[in-house]
Protein backbone atom coordinates (compact mmCIF):
# COMPACT_ATOMS: atom_id res chain seq x y z
CA UNK A 1 0.00 0.00 0.00
CA UNK A 2 1.41 3.67 -1.11
CA UNK A 3 0.73 6.85 0.37
CA UNK A 4 -1.98 8.58 -1.68
CA UNK A 5 0.27 11.81 -1.79
CA UNK A 6 3.64 11.04 -2.38
CA UNK A 7 3.69 8.00 -3.28
CA UNK A 8 5.98 6.43 -0.50
CA UNK A 9 5.68 2.57 0.92
CA UNK A 10 3.70 2.77 3.66
CA UNK A 11 4.12 -0.13 6.74
CA UNK A 12 1.25 -2.02 6.89
CA UNK A 13 -1.07 -0.55 9.55
CA UNK A 14 0.73 2.26 10.08
CA UNK A 15 -2.42 5.11 9.70
CA UNK A 16 0.30 8.00 8.82
CA UNK A 17 2.74 8.24 6.23
CA UNK A 18 6.47 8.47 7.42
CA UNK A 19 7.03 10.11 4.17
CA UNK A 20 5.30 12.78 4.47
CA UNK A 21 3.01 12.16 7.25
CA UNK A 22 0.03 12.13 5.57
CA UNK A 23 -2.91 10.80 7.19
CA UNK A 24 -3.89 7.48 5.55
CA UNK A 25 -8.00 6.99 5.08
CA UNK A 26 -8.80 2.94 4.95
CA UNK A 27 -11.20 2.51 2.23
CA UNK A 28 -12.09 -0.84 1.28
CA UNK A 29 -11.75 -1.87 -2.72
CA UNK A 30 -15.00 -1.29 -4.42
CA UNK A 31 -17.05 -4.31 -6.36
CA UNK A 32 -19.99 -4.10 -8.13
CA UNK A 33 -21.02 -7.21 -7.51
CA UNK A 34 -21.16 -6.81 -3.81
CA UNK A 35 -22.84 -3.79 -4.12
CA UNK A 36 -25.36 -4.87 -6.93
CA UNK A 37 -26.17 -7.78 -4.37
CA UNK A 38 -26.85 -5.79 -2.00
CA UNK A 39 -29.04 -3.32 -3.62
CA UNK A 40 -30.97 -6.87 -4.46
CA UNK A 41 -30.79 -7.64 -0.88
CA UNK A 42 -32.13 -4.18 0.27
CA UNK A 43 -34.73 -4.67 -2.64
CA UNK A 44 -35.69 -7.74 -1.52
CA UNK A 45 -36.15 -6.88 2.00
CA UNK A 46 -38.18 -3.87 0.82
CA UNK A 47 -40.45 -6.17 -1.30
CA UNK A 48 -40.45 -8.47 1.51
CA UNK A 49 -41.93 -5.49 3.80
CA UNK A 50 -44.30 -3.71 1.72
CA UNK A 51 -45.76 -7.63 0.22
CA UNK A 52 -47.84 -8.33 3.18
CA UNK A 53 -48.98 -4.81 3.14
CA UNK A 54 -50.41 -5.19 -0.73
CA UNK A 55 -51.66 -8.30 0.37
CA UNK A 56 -53.58 -6.79 2.91
CA UNK A 57 -54.82 -4.09 0.87
CA UNK A 58 -56.46 -6.22 -1.70
CA UNK A 59 -57.67 -8.19 0.23
CA UNK A 60 -59.28 -5.28 2.01
CA UNK A 61 -60.29 -3.85 -1.37
CA UNK A 62 -61.84 -7.10 -2.38
CA UNK A 63 -63.66 -7.34 0.73
CA UNK A 64 -65.10 -4.04 0.60
CA UNK A 65 -66.38 -4.75 -3.48
CA UNK A 66 -67.77 -8.32 -1.78
CA UNK A 67 -69.60 -5.86 0.93
CA UNK A 68 -71.00 -3.68 -1.60
CA UNK A 69 -72.41 -6.27 -4.10
CA UNK A 70 -73.74 -7.53 -1.41
CA UNK A 71 -75.07 -4.84 -0.23
CA UNK A 72 -76.15 -3.68 -3.42
CA UNK A 73 -77.95 -7.14 -3.92
CA UNK A 74 -79.87 -6.88 -0.71
CA UNK A 75 -80.86 -3.93 -2.22
CA UNK A 76 -81.99 -4.80 -5.57
CA UNK A 77 -83.80 -7.84 -3.59
CA UNK A 78 -85.27 -5.68 -1.20
CA UNK A 79 -86.83 -3.37 -3.90
CA UNK A 80 -87.80 -5.95 -6.67
CA UNK A 81 -89.85 -7.85 -3.34
CA UNK A 82 -91.14 -3.85 -2.32
CA UNK A 83 -92.44 -3.68 -6.03
CA UNK A 84 -94.29 -6.88 -6.26
CA UNK A 85 -95.45 -6.12 -3.40
CA UNK A 86 -97.34 -3.39 -4.53
CA UNK A 87 -98.06 -4.82 -7.76
CA UNK A 88 -99.97 -7.51 -5.73
CA UNK A 89 -101.91 -4.46 -3.36
CA UNK A 90 -102.71 -3.06 -6.61
CA UNK A 91 -103.81 -5.97 -8.32
CA UNK A 92 -106.29 -7.12 -5.36
CA UNK A 93 -107.48 -3.79 -4.94
CA UNK A 94 -108.47 -3.15 -8.64
CA UNK A 95 -109.76 -6.72 -8.57
CA UNK A 96 -111.77 -5.97 -5.80
CA UNK A 97 -112.95 -2.32 -6.80
CA UNK A 98 -114.44 -4.15 -10.38
CA UNK A 99 -115.83 -7.35 -8.17
CA UNK A 100 -117.73 -4.65 -6.17
CA UNK A 101 -118.92 -2.38 -9.10
CA UNK A 102 -122.29 -2.68 -10.63
CA UNK A 103 -121.23 -0.95 -13.75
CA UNK A 104 -118.10 -3.13 -14.36
CA UNK A 105 -120.25 -5.81 -13.51
CA UNK A 106 -123.33 -5.00 -15.48
CA UNK A 107 -121.00 -4.01 -18.80
CA UNK A 108 -119.03 -7.64 -18.59
CA UNK A 109 -122.02 -9.56 -17.99
CA UNK A 110 -123.26 -7.87 -21.18
CA UNK A 111 -119.70 -8.61 -23.36
CA UNK A 112 -120.42 -12.53 -22.78
CA UNK A 113 -123.92 -12.14 -23.43
CA UNK A 114 -122.90 -10.57 -26.83
CA UNK A 115 -120.41 -13.34 -27.63
CA UNK A 116 -122.41 -15.87 -26.98
CA UNK A 117 -121.23 -16.75 -23.70
CA UNK A 118 -124.52 -17.20 -21.84
CA UNK A 119 -123.34 -19.36 -18.45
CA UNK A 120 -121.05 -17.05 -17.31
CA UNK A 121 -123.36 -14.26 -18.19
CA UNK A 122 -125.87 -15.31 -16.15
CA UNK A 123 -123.40 -15.40 -13.36
CA UNK A 124 -122.11 -12.04 -13.62
CA UNK A 125 -125.70 -10.54 -14.35
CA UNK A 126 -126.84 -12.42 -10.96
CA UNK A 127 -123.48 -10.75 -9.05
CA UNK A 128 -124.67 -7.67 -10.60
CA UNK A 129 -127.93 -7.66 -9.92
CA UNK A 130 -126.77 -8.52 -5.97
CA UNK A 131 -124.82 -5.13 -6.13
CA UNK A 132 -127.76 -2.87 -7.25
CA UNK A 133 -131.13 -5.06 -6.52
CA UNK A 134 -133.28 -1.94 -7.27
CA UNK A 135 -130.94 -1.54 -11.11
CA UNK A 136 -133.49 -2.51 -13.94
CA UNK A 137 -131.08 -3.19 -16.62
CA UNK A 138 -128.90 -5.56 -15.29
CA UNK A 139 -132.65 -7.90 -14.53
CA UNK A 140 -133.34 -7.52 -17.87
CA UNK A 141 -130.72 -8.76 -19.29
CA UNK A 142 -130.69 -11.98 -16.66
CA UNK A 143 -133.84 -12.36 -18.52
CA UNK A 144 -132.74 -12.17 -21.80
CA UNK A 145 -130.35 -14.58 -20.96
CA UNK A 146 -131.99 -16.91 -19.37
CA UNK A 147 -134.47 -16.44 -22.55
CA UNK A 148 -131.10 -17.62 -24.78
CA UNK A 149 -130.97 -20.86 -22.56
CA UNK A 150 -133.67 -21.56 -23.65
CA UNK A 151 -135.02 -21.55 -19.07
CA UNK A 152 -138.24 -19.91 -20.09
CA UNK A 153 -139.60 -20.05 -16.71
CA UNK A 154 -136.25 -18.78 -15.29
CA UNK A 155 -136.80 -15.67 -17.23
CA UNK A 156 -140.51 -15.40 -16.51
CA UNK A 157 -139.47 -15.90 -13.25
CA UNK A 158 -137.00 -12.85 -13.11
CA UNK A 159 -139.57 -10.36 -14.83
CA UNK A 160 -142.85 -11.15 -12.81
CA UNK A 161 -140.39 -10.29 -9.58
CA UNK A 162 -139.66 -6.64 -11.78
CA UNK A 163 -143.59 -6.18 -12.11
CA UNK A 164 -143.53 -4.23 -8.43
CA UNK A 165 -140.73 -1.99 -9.10
CA UNK A 166 -141.57 -1.41 -12.32
CA UNK A 167 -145.26 -1.88 -12.99
CA UNK A 168 -145.38 0.63 -16.04
CA UNK A 169 -142.55 -0.73 -18.28
CA UNK A 170 -143.48 -2.08 -21.21
CA UNK A 171 -140.32 -4.31 -21.89
CA UNK A 172 -141.21 -5.91 -19.36
CA UNK A 173 -144.91 -7.09 -20.49
CA UNK A 174 -142.85 -7.88 -24.16
CA UNK A 175 -140.22 -10.03 -22.80
CA UNK A 176 -143.44 -12.14 -21.14
CA UNK A 177 -145.29 -12.67 -23.73
CA UNK A 178 -141.97 -13.52 -25.71
CA UNK A 179 -141.53 -16.19 -23.32
CA UNK A 180 -145.48 -17.09 -22.97
CA UNK A 181 -145.79 -17.34 -27.06
CA UNK A 182 -143.13 -19.55 -27.33
CA UNK A 183 -144.34 -21.95 -24.46
CA UNK A 184 -147.59 -21.94 -26.34
CA UNK A 185 -149.07 -20.29 -22.75
CA UNK A 186 -151.18 -17.71 -24.15
CA UNK A 187 -153.72 -17.79 -21.55
CA UNK A 188 -151.00 -16.91 -18.76
CA UNK A 189 -150.77 -13.67 -21.29
CA UNK A 190 -154.18 -12.86 -21.56
CA UNK A 191 -154.38 -12.65 -18.16
CA UNK A 192 -151.34 -10.57 -17.50
CA UNK A 193 -152.23 -8.18 -20.03
CA UNK A 194 -155.94 -8.01 -18.65
CA UNK A 195 -154.98 -7.66 -15.02
CA UNK A 196 -152.10 -5.16 -15.53
CA UNK A 197 -154.18 -2.15 -14.67
CA UNK A 198 -152.33 0.22 -16.84
CA UNK A 199 -154.63 1.44 -19.95
CA UNK A 200 -151.38 2.35 -21.84
CA UNK A 201 -150.09 -1.41 -21.31
CA UNK A 202 -153.43 -3.10 -22.61
CA UNK A 203 -153.25 -0.54 -25.82
CA UNK A 204 -150.15 -1.58 -26.71
CA UNK A 205 -150.56 -5.26 -26.26
CA UNK A 206 -154.68 -5.15 -27.46
CA UNK A 207 -153.62 -7.93 -29.67
CA UNK A 208 -152.93 -9.88 -26.58
CA UNK A 209 -156.32 -9.20 -24.60
CA UNK A 210 -159.26 -11.29 -25.14
CA UNK A 211 -162.77 -9.10 -24.44
CA UNK A 212 -165.71 -11.23 -23.42
CA UNK A 213 -168.44 -11.21 -26.05
CA UNK A 214 -171.45 -8.75 -25.10
CA UNK A 215 -175.15 -9.83 -25.69
CA UNK A 216 -177.96 -7.85 -27.85
CA UNK A 217 -180.82 -8.10 -25.45
CA UNK A 218 -180.52 -7.92 -20.83
CA UNK A 219 -181.34 -11.00 -19.35
CA UNK A 220 -184.68 -11.68 -17.60
CA UNK A 221 -187.84 -12.23 -18.54
CA UNK A 222 -189.84 -12.14 -22.03
CA UNK A 223 -193.57 -13.09 -23.09
CA UNK A 224 -192.88 -13.47 -26.63
CA UNK A 225 -189.94 -15.18 -29.09
CA UNK A 226 -186.81 -13.58 -29.11
CA UNK A 227 -183.97 -13.67 -30.74
CA UNK A 228 -179.91 -12.99 -29.06
CA UNK A 229 -177.21 -11.97 -31.08
CA UNK A 230 -173.48 -12.31 -29.73
CA UNK A 231 -171.39 -9.53 -30.37
CA UNK A 232 -167.43 -9.07 -30.12
CA UNK A 233 -165.34 -6.42 -31.56
CA UNK A 234 -162.14 -8.78 -32.91
CA UNK A 235 -162.33 -11.45 -36.21
CA UNK A 236 -162.05 -14.30 -33.40
CA UNK A 237 -164.74 -16.79 -32.96
CA UNK A 238 -167.58 -17.12 -30.21
CA UNK A 239 -168.50 -20.11 -28.49
CA UNK A 240 -171.43 -20.43 -26.07
CA UNK A 241 -173.73 -23.12 -24.49
CA UNK A 242 -177.66 -22.96 -23.41
CA UNK A 243 -177.44 -25.48 -20.73
CA UNK A 244 -175.42 -23.11 -18.18
CA UNK A 245 -172.58 -25.30 -18.41
CA UNK A 246 -169.31 -23.04 -19.55
CA UNK A 247 -168.07 -23.10 -23.16
CA UNK A 248 -164.73 -23.97 -24.14
CA UNK A 249 -163.12 -23.68 -27.81
CA UNK A 250 -165.01 -27.64 -28.38
CA UNK A 251 -168.64 -25.65 -27.88
CA UNK A 252 -170.67 -24.79 -30.41
CA UNK A 253 -169.35 -21.70 -32.64
CA UNK A 254 -171.59 -18.78 -32.66
CA UNK A 255 -172.94 -17.92 -36.59
CA UNK A 256 -176.20 -16.87 -36.50
CA UNK A 257 -178.66 -15.01 -33.90
CA UNK A 258 -179.79 -17.72 -30.96
CA UNK A 259 -183.67 -18.43 -30.37
CA UNK A 260 -184.92 -18.48 -27.46
CA UNK A 261 -187.49 -21.09 -26.59
CA UNK A 262 -190.15 -20.88 -24.28
CA UNK A 263 -188.88 -21.74 -21.00
CA UNK A 264 -185.58 -20.61 -19.17
CA UNK A 265 -182.31 -20.78 -20.79
CA UNK A 266 -179.03 -20.23 -19.49
CA UNK A 267 -176.55 -18.29 -22.34
CA UNK A 268 -172.93 -18.86 -21.35
CA UNK A 269 -170.33 -17.64 -24.10
CA UNK A 270 -166.64 -16.87 -24.68
CA UNK A 271 -164.34 -15.08 -27.11
CA UNK A 272 -161.34 -16.42 -28.10
CA UNK A 273 -159.24 -14.03 -30.78
CA UNK A 274 -156.86 -14.50 -33.07
CA UNK A 275 -153.97 -15.51 -31.45
CA UNK A 276 -156.37 -17.99 -29.14
CA UNK A 277 -156.21 -16.43 -26.08
CA UNK A 278 -159.89 -16.35 -24.06
CA UNK A 279 -161.45 -14.11 -22.91
CA UNK A 280 -163.63 -14.52 -19.49
CA UNK A 281 -167.10 -16.19 -20.18
CA UNK A 282 -170.18 -14.46 -19.61
CA UNK A 283 -173.53 -15.88 -18.97
CA UNK A 284 -177.23 -14.41 -18.67
CA UNK A 285 -180.51 -16.32 -18.40
CA UNK A 286 -183.80 -15.17 -20.47
CA UNK A 287 -186.99 -16.95 -18.99
CA UNK A 288 -189.70 -16.86 -22.10
CA UNK A 289 -192.97 -16.81 -21.44
CA UNK A 290 -195.98 -16.92 -24.09
CA UNK A 291 -199.39 -15.17 -23.09
CA UNK A 292 -202.27 -17.68 -22.47
CA UNK A 293 -205.81 -16.25 -24.47
CA UNK A 294 -208.34 -14.55 -22.70
CA UNK A 295 -211.15 -17.27 -21.66
CA UNK A 296 -214.05 -16.25 -23.81
CA UNK A 297 -216.97 -14.52 -22.01
CA UNK A 298 -220.42 -15.57 -22.60
CA UNK A 299 -223.25 -12.92 -23.40
CA UNK A 300 -226.23 -14.76 -22.84
CA UNK A 301 -228.14 -15.61 -19.66
CA UNK A 302 -228.88 -18.88 -18.11
CA UNK A 303 -231.77 -20.83 -19.82
CA UNK A 304 -231.63 -18.30 -22.24
CA UNK A 305 -232.30 -20.91 -25.81
CA UNK A 306 -229.71 -19.63 -28.47
CA UNK A 307 -231.64 -19.58 -32.14
CA UNK A 308 -230.56 -21.45 -34.73
CA UNK A 309 -230.05 -20.24 -38.09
Amino acid sequence: MVCPKCNAELKEGHLYCENCGAEIRIVPDFEPEIEESMNLSLSGVAEAISEPQSIENEQKKKSQKKRRAKSGKKMMVTSSLAFFALCVVGVIVIGLSRYYSYDYQYEKAMREYESGNFESAVITAKHAVSINPDEEKSKLLLADTYFSLQKYDESIAVLMGMLDLFPDDSDIYERLVANYEIKGDVESIGELIKNCGDNTIMAEFDAYVSVAPSFSIEEGTYYEAEFLSLLSDGNGTIYYTLDGELPDEHSKKYKSPISLKEGTTVVSAIYVNEKGIVSDPVQKTYTIKFKLPKVPVLLTKAGTTIPRY
